[in-house]
Formats: C-alpha cells, sequence, structure tokens
C-alpha cells in the first residue's frame, strides 16, 4: 500500500483515486475548491462507474488543505490541466512538499519543467519528479459527486527529470501500463493533445461562433481538411522528435495505445474524421 495525495479533484483526480483506492492504496484527495469537494462529502467518497465498474471509493480525507494532505502521502500525485500546474506548484512549495515523489498526471507538453521552475521561483528544491505524458483515463464528471471513466490508457509513456527516478519508479508501481522514456523531452512529445486539439480549435473558429459551441469536436468538427492540417502537424511532431534521437509512434497509434481512439482504425493509419469527416 502507498500512501497518495491527489491534488485535483476533477475528472482525472476522481478517476485516479477510483483506480488507486481500488487497488489497495490509501487516497487523500485535495481541491482548493471547496464546492467541488462538498458533493463527495456529502455522498461519503466518490461514486463512479464506466470502465472502472460502479460504486463507491473512499478516500481516508477528502479536503482544501493542502498542506496536511502533503504531509500525508508518499508519492504527490497532480491531476489537474497543464494550466493549473504553476498554481499547484506554488502551493506545494509554500507548504515546503519538497522531499516526496511528485508525478504529474498528466504531465503534457512541458509540465515537468515548469513545475520544478516554479519550486526555484520559491525559493525551494523541487522534489523529484516524473511526468505523464497524457491523463491516464477518458473520464467525465457529468454529475458533480460523479465521475464516469470510459477509456484507461493500456499504455502510457512516463519520464522524469534528472535525479527524479523515485519519482519514475513511484509512477511505474502506480501504473503497470507505465512505459518509461529517456526524458520528458520524449514524453512530452508523445502528448498527442498538442497535434489533435489546435487544428480543431482554430480552423473551427467560425464553426464554434456559429453554434455556440453547439457541435460535437471530434466527430463533427474534424473534417477531412482539419485532419489533413493534424496529419501535417504530426509528421512535425515525429520529425522534431527524430532529431532529438527519439522514435514516436503516429498519432491513431498513439491514441489507441492510451485509450483515446479504435484499433482498427489506428490500424489503418485514420486520425480522426480523416476519411470521412466523423470522429
Amino acid at each position: 500500500m502507498t500512501i497518495v495525495a491527489i491534488f485535483g479533484a476533477g475528472a482525472g483526480g476522481a478517476a485516479a483515486a477510483v483506480e488507486l483506492i481500488a487497488a489497495g492504496h490509501e487516497v487523500w484527495l485535495w481541491s482548493r475548491s471547496p464546492d467541488t469537494l462538498a458533493p463527495f462529502e456529502e455522498a461519503g467518497g466518490i461514486a463512479f462507474d464506466g470502465l472502472l465498474g460502479d460504486g463507491l471509493a473512499t478516500p481516508q480525507l477528502i479536503t482544501t488543505d493542502l498542506g496536511a494532505a502533503a504531509a500525508a502521502a508518499e508519492v504527490l500525485m497532480v491531476c489537474v490541466p497543464t494550466q493549473g500546474h504553476r498554481d499547484v506548484a506554488r502551493l506545494l512549495a509554500q507548504a515546503g512538499a519538497c522531499g516526496v515523489p511528485l508525478v504529474l498526471n498528466p504531465g503534457h507538453t512541458g509540465g515537468a519543467l515548469e513545475v520544478a521552475q516554479t519550486f526555484r521561483d520559491a525559493g525551494v528544491s523541487p522534489p523529484p519528479i516524473a511526468e505523464f505524458s497524457t491523463l491516464t483515463y477518458v473520464a467525465r464528471k457529468n454529475d458533480p459527486a460523479r465521475v464516469t471513466v470510459s477509456g484507461r490508457a493500456e499504455r502510457v509513456w512516463v519520464a522524469a527529470l534528472p535525479g527524479g527516478a523515485v519519482a519514475l519508479d513511484a509512477a511505474r508501481a502506480l501504473y503497470p501500463a507505465a512505459r518509461p522514456r529517456g526524458d520528458v523531452l520524449a514524453s512530452g512529445l508523445a502528448n498527442v493533445n498538442l497535434v489533435l486539439h489546435p487544428p480543431g480549435a482554430v480552423l473551427g473558429a467560425a464553426w464554434v461562433e456559429a453554434t455556440g459551441d453547439d457541435f460535437l469536436f471530434y466527430a463533427e468538427g474534424v473534417t477531412p481538411g482539419v485532419a489533413r492540417v493534424m496529419q501535417q502537424l504530426d509528421d512535425e511532431r515525429l520529425k522534431v522528435a527524430r532529431a532529438f534521437g527519439h522514435e514516436l509512434e503516429p498519432l491513431a497509434q498513439e491514441m489507441a495505445a492510451n485509450g483515446t481512439a479504435d484499433r482498427a482504425a489506428a490500424a489503418a493509419g485514420d486520425l480522426p474524421g480523416r476519411s470521412t469527416g466523423r470522429g
């Protein structure tokens, strides 16, 4: 059993809490928002359904006290969108959480670097840091007290900053599907969201405005033209990685491995919507 403090109680953090509790770990769940935690507290835990089964997962503690959660933990796991990394890192630095392995789930692109720099900016030595290339789940909170998990990574890349071997080991112990990469440049470039999301958002700006966001981003927004731009970006991503000595998988295969794409479509080399405009 490992004592894991999860920072972030959105869909990703809730899904992580559910799976890690089921695996026999002790979980402390933190969010800065009392409103986010209140439905879980009222329910006596995190209701869940989907790929992880159905039930109620009970963290050891649900709290807005970051210092208490950090002090109890053997592993710190940050499960917030990347725009929240700096704020959580700053709070952890202020709490003096510098010796406990820290895992970013997800790290996405540059997450570990930003978190380490945030600790340094606060005058605190960074802890050992490892990052996953993407979130280990496909999950939604359609209800404030419940998380629905529709996907789980069959394989996700993980890498550590120099001196972060203990964090890398912790990440792999918690997630057997994690496969190590040599450095965070490789894990960062393995984040397919940097190829998948911008083309649809930028090229679909008129559609976003015209529909008031009322359309399916992948199924309707990824037209053949958008998919061609994705393909070009993906080719560039692979070339950049190769220039630094890393061989990465193309977008479709990477998505299939991390649970966000159909394996048959990936085997055919299809990007989302590439042939039909449907996701």
